[in-house]
Parts: structure tokens; sequence; C-alpha cells
């Protein structure tokens, strides 16, 4: 079943059409001809602009025409398209409500009424009608503008909208009756985007009524420092020791992967202090339910916690091998050797190793294995200069590059002297454009000969 909360916001109905270059007269007469349900739609929308109290009756005299009993789920949401607060009430009350369909002032009157009723609904009742205003289940309502094109509402119904979101969600958020679907009216309270809504939230959470994870998107939202300056660098400290606190407890929250995503962590935590991203980072770490998070985590210790490295080469049996040889050559060599063993793969490229002199050897005892493997090993030693053995690696390279018995081990050569870049490899390797045996992997091969020389 697909997660209604998938969508950051709701469709709505916004029209666009040439019907808004249309006179008056033009309009009206389109509109009692029977027009398409799409049309008749956009035109009480664009009536609705010109004319409320007159749209507001040619779409009620539809309703009652018997030639328009067949089109009655368009004349429906006409409708709700021309609805002042009166007519808005009336639809609440019936099947087939559409809050996304109505105009902000409509849509703004509801909630009104919805507020003024909360402190006398029980649980069940209030939840319902919330339910039918639109929220609780996904995205909240996106109900249209309520002004046309370059009007002064046009302009600012975005900002009333937002306004009114933030607002609404706050009062219903401290009713009691709306206790248990708290998480979901933070969620609505998140996806706002505003700074009001975070700050909210974290003063909801030092009263106790939130979990630190539904509120500590405000950290990256609104900024470390913005938001000391507004509930206090006290209450913020103590709100992300929280939140690393519950990475390591059960889930907390119906709404939690939601509420981390909103405030972009682990990733956001390598701009917080030091020694806050380095708790954070090491939350996510050594939390098994987020394991997909942990490579972001590395980041962040890598870029912002100055001892990341040796925090990722301690914990190098659970990291991704590319992860701990970053961190690895951030270290003197002999200390990564220490905590890993000489031959950890992590320390195969570390500045400070000493050659080995055996690689070569043992590259190619695996060709027969693991072709992959052992020409990725040998380009290892051929592009280091300081080897003594690059050379040798390299001819070596070049004869199993040409060697006429092994597509496969041909493939993995050619793709290892492409990335070497040595422009001696070239004759061997346009050679190969001519082979019979190497025409499913001709796109590899001229790429390999487009980047020799460079």
């Amino acid at each position: 079943m697909a997660d209604p909360w998938a969508e950051l916001s709701r469709r709505g109905y916004c029209y666009h059409s040439a019907s808004r270059h249309y006179k008056m007269e033009t309009l009206l007469r389109k509109l009692r001809e029977d027009p398409s349900p799409k049309a008749m739609a956009t035109i009480a929308y664009e009536l609705s602009f010109r004319d409320a109290e007159l749209a507001l009756a040619e779409v009620k005299r539809l309703a009652l025409d018997p030639a328009f009993a067949r089109r009655k789920k368009t004349v429906r949401l006409c409708l709700h398209h021309v609805a002042d607060a009166e007519t808005a009430r009336a639809l609440f009350r019936e099947e087939g409500f559409e809050p996304d369909a109505l105009h902000l002032n409509a849509f703004a009157a509801l909630l009104s009424d919805y507020l003024e009723r909360l402190p006398g609904l029980d649980a069940q009742v209030a939840e319902a009608e919330l339910r039918r205003l639109g929220f609780l289940a996904g995205p909240a309502p996106n109900p249209i503008i309520d002004g046309p094109e370059g009007s002064s509402a046009a302009t600012t119904s975005s900002a009333r909208y937002d306004a009114l979101l933030v607002q609404f969600l706050s009062r219903i958020f401290v009713s009691r009756s709306l206790a248990s679907v708290r998480p979901e009216i933070a969620e609505h309270l998140r996806r706002t985007f505003k700074e009001e809504a975070y700050v909210f939230l974290v003063e909801r959470w030092a009263e106790g009524e939130v979990a630190a994870v539904e509120a500590v998107a405000a950290v990256a939202r609104v900024g470390h420092a913005r938001l000391c300056a507004r509930v206090g660098a006290e209450r913020v400290s103590a709100l992300l020791r929280a939140f690393a606190a519950e990475l390591a407890a059960p889930v907390v929250s119906r709404c939690e992967r939601s509420a981390i995503m909103n405030g972009w962590l682990p990733r956001s935590a390598e701009n917080l202090p030091c020694e806050f991203a380095r708790l954070i980072a090491l939350g996510f770490l050594e939390s098994t339910r987020f394991e997909d998070e942990w490579p972001a985590a590395v980041e962040v210790l890598l870029t912002a916690v100055d001892d990341g490295p040796q925090l990722v080469v301690e914990r190098a049996a659970a990291i991704a091998l590319h992860s701990v040889t970053a961190a690895g050559r951030r270290l003197p060599y002999a200390e990564v050797c220490a905590r890993l063993g000489s031959e950890h793969p992590a320390l195969i490229d570390h500045p400070g190793a000493p050659v080995d002199r055996t690689i070569v050897s043992k590259a190619y005892a695996l060709i027969a294995t693991d072709p992959a493997a052992a020409t990725e090993r040998l380009a290892k030693v051929a592009g280091d200069s300081r080897n003594q053995y690059a050379e040798d690696s390299f001819i070596v390279l070049l004869e199993l590059a040409a060697a006429p018995y092994d597509a496969r081990v041909r493939r993995h050569a050619i793709y290892r002297l492409g990335l070497i870049g040595d422009a001696r490899a070239e004759p061997v390797v346009r050679a190969a454009l001519e082979e019979p045996l190497l025409q499913d992997a001709r796109v590899l091969v001229e790429t390999a000969l487009g980047s020799l020389g460079r």
C-alpha cells in the first residue's frame, strides 16, 4: 500500500486556461451551453474571481437544472470552486467534500469554525472532523488562491495560507482531544517549512509533549545559531543530546523517518559544533535501524569531527571499505596498521605504506580466479611512481590486454589501462577494436582508447 505521506504537497485544483481572457457575457454563455466537465470547472473558477455572488448563483442554478442532472459530480465540483463561507459549511456537512477545491477564504472559514467547536468535541469526533478537513492522512490541504491573476489577493495567497496553516496547527496541537494524533500534526507543522512551526515544536518538546526526533529538524531548518538565539543554547544542546539518545532506543514516533529527513540528518550534523556533530554521527552509526544512513554518518565524522578518522577506523568492521580507506589516509600509517593489521585492504593505498615487493606476484596468481581484483592490484602498482615494480606491472597489464585466449581477462586489463591513461598502451587497445572476441565490449574498448594519453 502506498504511503499517503510520500508526496510533499497535494495536487489541489488550480486551472490555467484562456478563459481568463473572455468577457463576462462570454463566460456565462459558455457555462450555460453544457460545456465539457473540465471547461465547466474552469469557467466557474474564473467567474468566482470576477463576481463571486453571480458565480455562486449561476452554479446553484445549474445544480437545480434537470438538463445538468447527468453532470452532478461536475456541478458539485463547480460549487466547491465558487463557495462562500456559508456554502462551504453546507458542503462540509455533505458527502463528497473537497477541501482542496475551495478558495482560501472559504477554507479559512471552516478552520475557524473547527477551532471554535474543538473545546466541546470528544476525541473521536475531533479527529474525524479534522480528517474530513483534509488533515492527518498525507500532505495538508491545498486550497485555491482567492483572487484573479495580478490581484493583491493572488499575490498574498501563499503567505496567508502558510500563516493560516501554522496558526491552525499550533492551536489544535495543544488540544487534549487530539493528543493521540500529535505525531501527524507535528508532521504537518514540519512540512510548512516555516521557522515559527519549527520553534513551536522545540517549545513543545521542552514541555514533554513531543519526542526529540519530532523537533530536531528545527536545528537544521532554522540554523543552529539562530535557534539558540530564539529558544536558548542550553535548550538546543539538550534537544540534540535527547535526539542522540532516542537513536539508540526503540522507535518513539510514527513519523520518525520523515522527521529525520526533514532535518537532512545525519548529513546536516556537519554544520553543528564538533561536539554535537560527533554525538549525532555516532548515534546513527550505533543504531542498527539506521544502517542505510551509516555512509552519511561516516562522512560527518570525516568532515566535521576532530577525531573522526580514528572513530571510523575503530568501527572498520561495520563500515564500507572506501570510507575506512579514506579515514586511514588521514592518520599515520603505523597507527592504522596497529588498529587494522598490515594486511587490511584499506592500507593498500596509504601514502605511508611500505612498498609491497610481492604485490605483482600476488596479483598474477589471482588472474585465473579473479581477474577484476588481479588487474586492479596491478593497476595500483603501475600507477604508483614510487614503486619499483610499477613498470613491471604495466607490462603485465599490456600482456593481459593482448592475450588471445581469455576475453574476460582482456576486458579487465583494457579497462585498467584506460584508467591509467599511459599512451604506450594505445597500440594494444586499438588492436582490440578489431578482435571478434571483444565485439561485445566495443564501448569499453573505445572508452579506454579515448582516455589514453590525456
